[in-house]
């Protein structure tokens, strides 16, 4: 198996989220990767439930344009109605860890699934670096799972971490990793979180760091 079609990037792009968010930074982050990260990456696109029919139909055309794969997870209005509670509700807008899944089953035939959110992305130095320290733990590690430190970029190409604001590591998955993320968790109630501290992260003060064998990280600038 080459290096080609042995490692992908299932990315979600989700809604903006009023004021955490500001106007366009989907498609302007999107774009920002496409045009900037190396195009032999293979890639898949999750499109989470964007319920705003403008937004999404940018984002599709900037996709088309690049000849992307992508896959839609709709907004059923519906159920968003019927919701009874706000973690309910959150659940129907926004169900990244569903999101994450479905990005891990779709790539089930590459043999190292990096699950990143939509405005993460790699340079090509950091690219490599980051396959060859996989490969090389690999050779004497049995290890399915590794972290990719989150640092999130959506204007410029950094030449160093520091000033960048740090989150929680992204994931990287092989084919025969047996966890999932939990899909009752709501957005932003460590959704991610609760899967790290299963594969032995200590989470805590905005940092989570591996403490137990079963996952490693990955990659730096």
């Amino acid at each position: 198996m080459n290096q080609h079609n042995k490692y992908i990037i299932a990315r979600i792009i989700g809604n903006e989220l009023y004021p955490r968010d500001t106007i366009g930074v989907r498609l302007k982050s999107l774009q920002f990767i496409l045009d900037n990260e190396p195009s032999y990456i293979p890639k898949i696109w999750i499109l989470n439930q964007i319920f705003d029919s403008n937004l999404k139909h940018k984002l599709i055309t900037i996709l088309d344009k690049h000849q992307q794969n992508y896959s839609i997870l709709n907004f059923d209005s519906k159920k968003y109605k019927q919701a009874q509670t706000k973690n309910e509700k959150i659940k129907e807008a926004i169900n990244i860890n569903k999101a994450r899944n479905v990005g891990i089953d779709l790539t089930k035939d590459y043999q190292f699934r990096f699950v990143f959110d939509g405005d993460c992305f790699f340079t090509e130095e950091l690219w490599r670096e980051t396959i060859n320290q996989i490969e090389s733990d690999q050779k004497i590690n049995n290890r399915k799972f590794y972290g990719v430190p989150g640092i999130r970029i959506s204007d410029c190409i950094p030449t160093s971490l520091t000033g960048l604001k740090k989150w929680e590591p992204s994931l990287v998955f092989r084919s025969d990793a047996d966890m999932r993320f939990d899909e009752n968790i709501p957005f932003a109630q460590c959704d991610k979180i609760e899967l790290l501290r299963r594969i032995g992260y200590r989470c805590e003060k905005g940092e989570a760091v591996p403490e137990t064998t079963q996952c490693i990280n990955v990659g730096t600038l």
